[in-house]
């Protein structure tokens, strides 16, 4: 993106050994709008002079423009600009020593965050890179190929923040000012990571390196210091310590180092220091913005750099070519992979590979996560939306590694794909709405919490392995929402409870050691939470505020961010320093943990739930349950590195603590079939106990019936379009017959007892009329007939066989009826059409018949 700024321009000329080029703050708009300031400086005979009044700068349109990391191209003649203001990454073609220079202002990268963003050049492989301390990365883009960049460090950084470029010995550095403080060396391109400097350390906030001597310069602005080693950490050495000073950038030059200082008084400062010996001109500051008019924020210099063979030259890389010693290596931006050719890139999650994603009631969206920072580049043109994909989303959560939105429509959960072909895919249902939903990344276990009423509460999980499902938590909860999942540390957390009574609780992901974190005194009306893994804390909405807490329930505060636009927040969702407020359904708002300055919304929308895709917030470890399911049949729940195995409903766990089982009933008991978990159970007439099939061959099973006297059970199946049988311990088992010959699927059965033969409803699968919609029927040595063929959706069936009669409904036609045949098919006569959706009949011994 190019846009040719109104910059306002005042020049003098001076042949010089280089320049040195500030970047500042305007404070207020009236004024003095410096933003860049270009000073001479001569070096000669070990001696540096600075040349003030000989001066070139450059001001921005807009006063709020915040430049707070500069660096130049020198070979190029271009500038290079983080500007905190706009979240942007900017070039300028910029020469002072020209009569008329050309100031086209090109937008290289939005999106980043508003902090301690620092940049350096590579000026032989023309990449620019970039520490973001919010987003917690390091970064490189092409400057030959714009636009494609690529997240270099991710994992192990807490604050990245100086950053430093030497493209001759191909080294990158770059500082952490996390909770650990360290100094980092990689190659140009990520590789052969390690830590050089990590004591005596605060917060090394700016790097430089000068290559000349090989020797790294930083400044750390909790110890005041300026100091320097070799590149790999050793033979450090104090160069300057300057009590009640505030550095926040450096420049080695020649023989002097560059600083500034941050001064809340007397504004932005530039100090000069000799560079081994420290001494500086009798404690003079070289440039002070005296008037407060603004203030001096970072340093580089314009000025002749060291060359050496560039081995991109040629562009033999598609995407990103980094210059190493002795031949060119290719990168591939975000979103692609390398092909084997090691030059060119195929795409593998493209544009959405960190998303943000949102529901609305009916809708799921997903974006750049940059568009947080901006909307305009990244969501209101670039957005990916699945409409009309549910009717009352209310909860979402994502699947990182396998790119799936996981999703609750009321009592259903479903998987929607990112990539490729957008399909949907139910994956289970609960018996009530959803109130929570979470994902374990590690076990792709889903874990969702339902019951609203009272004394219906329960935590369920499903294994996306086996497709089990097992009950965790069922007693002492009470309307339970909110459920996340953490599994590095095997907890769960929940609200618990309604107004006057709520809780925040925590468990072991397999239900047990139930604890209260937040107990009632100290909430009003908790809404969602989320747990940010960096800080180890628990973000959690209470009534309009936000508000935090360490798990084992201490150190329970108030947020200090505050909602700046926040009428109503709904839902929570912590992303790399930033926690994500969806707003009354109206907005989302955008808050830093890292700077409380930085607050913004965006999405003018009514937004039920956000999240993020990006696999650097998921990691993937090799758990206990990651081979074979952790040789558990049904549920592998991870315990650190061992793991529990639990069973689904209507099983047992056997003595191995591995396999599940059912024993089923010999008397008094009934069969169903649950369309809701797809299993068929046997279910005690004395006292409600419930046994599972135990056949892998129930896939989704739809009328269930019970031969008493051949003790066998039968079930049609929508899957397979199979009628199926098996003995009632689940050996045995066989294949009636394949309704999907017809182009039907079977729906419900009947037996009669005088024949054994069974008779069953069917539903064509095919919009040709050559699909079998009517009733069928199957005697017992395997004989099939089609006995009526008509209706629209017939669905249950009934057998008299003392009178020889046929019932059955069909809730396809309008009205909804209830027939009458003869066993034979014929005599078709409607007995009943005041109805809607029929659906179960029964036949009593008093001649009357029963339906719902």
């Amino acid at each position: 993106m190019k846009a040719i700024m109104k910059l306002k321009l005042v020049m003098a000329y001076a042949l010089s050994t280089g320049y040195l080029m500030l970047g500042s703050n305007v404070k207020y708009a009236f004024n003095d709008r410096t933003h860049l300031l270009s000073i001479p400086l001569q070096t000669e005979n070990g001696n540096t002079t600075v040349y003030f009044n000989r001066t070139y700068t450059v001001s921005y349109n807009n006063y709020l423009t915040r430049p707070e990391s500069i660096d130049v191209d020198y070979g190029r003649k271009q500038l290079y600009i983080y500007d905190r203001y706009t979240a942007t990454l900017q070039k300028i073609n910029f020469n002072p020593e020209s009569s008329n220079p050309n100031l086209t202002l090109t937008y290289l990268h939005s999106g980043l965050s508003r902090g301690e963003v620092k940049i350096a050049l590579d000026w032989i492989s023309n990449n620019l890179y970039w520490t973001d301390p919010t987003f917690r990365s390091v970064t490189v883009q092409s400057l030959r190929n714009d636009g494609n960049y690529k997240i270099l460090v991710f994992d192990n950084v807490e604050k990245p923040t100086g950053i430093a470029v030497d493209p001759i010995h191909q080294y990158l550095f770059w500082s952490d000012v996390g909770s650990l403080p360290k100094i980092e060396r990689s190659t140009l391109t990520g590789s052969s990571r390690k830590t050089i400097v990590s004591q005596g350390i605060a917060y090394p906030i700016a790097l430089d390196v000068d290559i000349a001597s090989s020797k790294l310069y930083w400044v750390d602005s909790y110890r005041d210091s300026v100091e320097r080693s070799n590149l790999d950490g050793t033979d450090r050495v104090m160069i300057k310590r300057l009590a009640h000073s505030t550095f926040l950038d450096i420049q080695v030059f020649s023989d002097v180092i560059l600083t500034t200082d941050i001064d809340i008084n007397l504004g932005g400062l530039v100090r000069l220091f000799n560079k081994d010996t420290g001494e500086d001109d009798k404690g003079n500051t070289l440039v002070r913005s005296a008037k407060m008019d603004f203030h001096i924020t970072c340093v580089t210099l314009y000025a002749p750099q060291p060359t050496t063979t560039d081995h991109c030259a040629s562009s033999p890389c598609e995407n990103i070519c980094v210059s190493e010693s002795t031949r060119p290596v290719c990168l591939c931006a975000e979103g692609f992979a390398l092909n084997s050719d090691g030059r060119t890139c195929s795409e593998t999650t493209g544009s959405l590979h960190r998303a943000l994603v949102w529901a609305t009631t009916t809708t799921l969206c997903a974006a750049d996560i940059r568009g947080i920072y901006d909307e305009s580049e990244y969501i209101t043109s670039n957005k990916t939306c699945f409409s009309n994909v549910g009717s009352n989303i209310n909860w979402i959560t994502v699947d990182s590694h396998n790119r799936k939105i996981i999703f609750a429509d009321g009592s259903d959960i479903f998987a929607m794909t990112l990539d490729g072909v957008h399909t949907k895919q139910r994956i289970t249902s609960a018996t009530e709405t959803v109130t929570g939903l979470a994902v374990d990344w590690g076990d792709k276990n889903v874990y969702w919490c339902q019951g609203q009423q009272s004394g219906t509460g329960k935590i369920n999980v499903f294994s996306q392995t086996t497709t089990n499902m097992h009950t965790l938590i069922s007693s002492g909860l009470d309307n339970p929402k909110a459920l996340n999942i953490i599994p590095l540390l095997s907890t769960m957390i929940w609200i618990n409870g309604r107004l006057g009574s709520y809780q925040i609780k925590k468990a072991h992901v397999h239900g047990t050691d139930i604890q209260t974190i937040v107990s009632l005194m100290d909430l009003s009306e908790p809404r969602d939470l989320t747990f940010d893994a960096a800080s180890q804390r628990l973000y959690f909405i209470d009534g309009n505020a936000l508000k935090s807490v360490q798990l084992d329930g201490t150190k329970l505060t108030a947020v200090d961010v505050g909602v700046a636009y926040s009428i109503s927040p709904l839902k929570l969702h912590s992303y790399k320093n930033h926690l994500l407020v969806a707003d009354a359904g109206i907005f989302i708002d955008v808050l830093s943990l890292t700077n409380t300055e930085d607050a913004t919304n965006f999405l003018n929308t009514s937004v039920s739930d956000i999240c993020v895709i990006d696999i650097t917030e998921q990691p993937e470890e090799n758990g206990p349950c990651n081979a074979d399911n952790g040789d558990c049949e049904h549920i592998c729940i991870p315990l650190g590195r061992n793991r529990i195995c639990q069973c689904s409903y209507g099983f047992v766990l056997d003595n191995n603590k591995e396999t599940c089982s059912s024993e089923p009933l010999s008397d008094n008991f009934m069969y169903v079939s649950d369309w809701t978990h797809d299993k068929v159970y046997q279910v005690s007439l004395v006292n409600g106990a419930v046994h599972a099939l135990d056949s892998l061959t129930v896939d989704a099973p739809t009328g269930v019936l019970y031969n008493s006297i051949t003790n066998r059970i039968y079930w049609g199946d929508t899957t397979s379009n199979y009628i199926q049988s098996a003995d009632i311990n689940g050996t045995g088992y066989s294949v009636l017959i394949d309704v999907g010959a017809y182009r039907a699927h079977p729906d419900r059965l009947a037996l009669d007892y005088s024949t054994g033969s069974i008779y069953y409803t069917a539903v064509s699968t095919s919009q040709l009329p050559t699909g079998f919609t009517g009733i069928g029927v199957v005697s017992p040595n395997g004989i099939h007939r089609k006995l009526i063929s008509e209706g629209v959706h017939p669905r249950a069936v009934e057998i008299d066989p003392s009178k020889g009669f046929l019932f059955w409904t069909d809730f396809g036609t309008t009205l909804a009826v209830l027939k009458r045949a003869d066993t034979d098919g014929t005599n078709i006569v409607t007995l009943y059409s005041a109805m809607i959706e029929p659906n179960g009949i029964a036949i009593d011994t008093s001649d009357r018949i029963w339906f719902v």
